[in-house]
C-alpha cells in the first residue's frame, strides 16, 4: 500500500519525506523533480527496494535557506507526491 510521510522541522528548516510505493523504472527521479519544482533542495536520500515495494527517504530545505518553509509549501509537495504515488497503485 503505498504511503507518504511529510515531517518537518522548524527549528532546523528541514522535512523529511519517507516515500512508499511499488518500484518502477524512473521513480526516484519522478520524486526529485518533484521535490525541486516546488522550490527544495535535497539535502539527502536513501532508497531500499524490498519484493518489488521502494521505501524512499528525502531530508529536503527550501531553495533559499532564509525563505521559511510554509503549510502551504508543504500541502504543495505532499500533492505532488501523492500524484506520482497514485499513478503507481
Amino acid at each position: 500500500t503505498p504511503w507518504l510521510n511529510v515531517n518537518h522541522e522548524p527549528s532546523s528548516k528541514k522535512t523529511v519525506l519517507e516515500i512508499q510505493c511499488t518500484d518502477q523504472l524512473g521513480l526516484v527521479y519522478q520524486f526529485a523533480n518533484a521535490i525541486t519544482q516546488q522550490g527544495f533542495n535535497i539535502i539527502f536520500s536513501r532508497m531500499s527496494i524490498e519484493y518489488g515495494e521502494v521505501v524512499t527517504i528525502f531530508q529536503i530545505n527550501k531553495n533559499n535557506s532564509d525563505e521559511t518553509t510554509t503549510a502551504k509549501d508543504l500541502i504543495a509537495l505532499r500533492e505532488s507526491i501523492n500524484k506520482i504515488i497514485e499513478i503507481k497503485k
